[in-house]
């Protein structure tokens, strides 16, 4: 939430005592901050824009109506889900969220708050046959690069439908795991216990982008096979 005057730089200096101070209330629009209010019109264009940033039911973690992924997801910087230890060690806070979208279909969003000191690389979920991942949103204005996660910054990816229709085609699991062998990451582990337990896709897929593959289509994930 934001106060009154907040986007164009309004400031009270840390004097909570304007209902004595009347002055400290005024806002001086002669000298507001232009560019702070045209990200404050940016970032309220993109709320409308997406369902997904302003849903009001309460977040489950199953896929709400009409989309495949689950209305909310919270990851790690490499695309994992967070489990365990992962929230008291985290340097960021990630997290993916799914909505019906206008059009009856579903309209999905990756939020990512870095507010170390430390640039991070961000490694989104795999996105749907047929969409990509697209840059929409960098406060702190130092990059165009998709997995890119400036220090102190907040990043906004949006899912959309892929411009390139050659690459629209999906990657199944099959394709995925060609890949994963030829790059040396199993499909499966054992616990300390001997069960075994298999790998799952998204995990591939994160481990596959930390060696440097692309995931995203089934062309780009037969020409990294091709390179191996």
């Amino acid at each position: 939430m934001i106060a009154m005057g907040a986007e164009a730089g309004h400031t009270q200096n840390g004097n909570n005592n304007a209902y004595a101070q009347p002055r400290l209330s005024e806002i001086d629009w002669a000298n507001a901050d232009a560019d702070l209010r045209a990200v404050a019109r940016r970032c309220l264009a993109l709320r409308r824009a997406h369902p997904a940033l302003r849903a009001d039911a309460f977040l489950t973690g199953a896929p709400p109506s009409g989309c495949p992924t689950p209305d909310v997801a919270w990851l790690t910087p490499e695309g994992a889900a967070m489990a365990g230890d992962d929230w008291g060690a985290a340097r960021a806070l990630i997290v993916a969220l799914s909505a019906p979208s206008q059009t009856g279909g579903c309209d999905r969003v990756l939020l990512a708050l870095n507010p170390t000191r430390a640039a991070l690389t961000l490694t989104p979920p795999a996105p749907r046959s047929g969409f990509v991942w697209t840059r929409a949103f960098d406060s702190s204005g130092e990059s165009d690069e998709l997995r890119a996660l400036p220090a102190r910054a907040v990043v906004l990816l949006i899912e959309e439908p892929d411009p390139d229709p050659r690459r629209r085609e999906g990657v199944d699991d099959a394709l995925l795991d060609t890949l994963a062998q030829a790059a040396g990451v199993s499909s499966d582990w054992w616990d300390i216990s001997g069960r075994r337990h298999e790998v799952p896709a998204q995990t591939k897929r994160a481990v596959l982008a930390a060696l440097g593959f692309d995931t995203r289509s089934a062309g780009a994930v037969r020409d990294g096979a091709r390179r191996l």
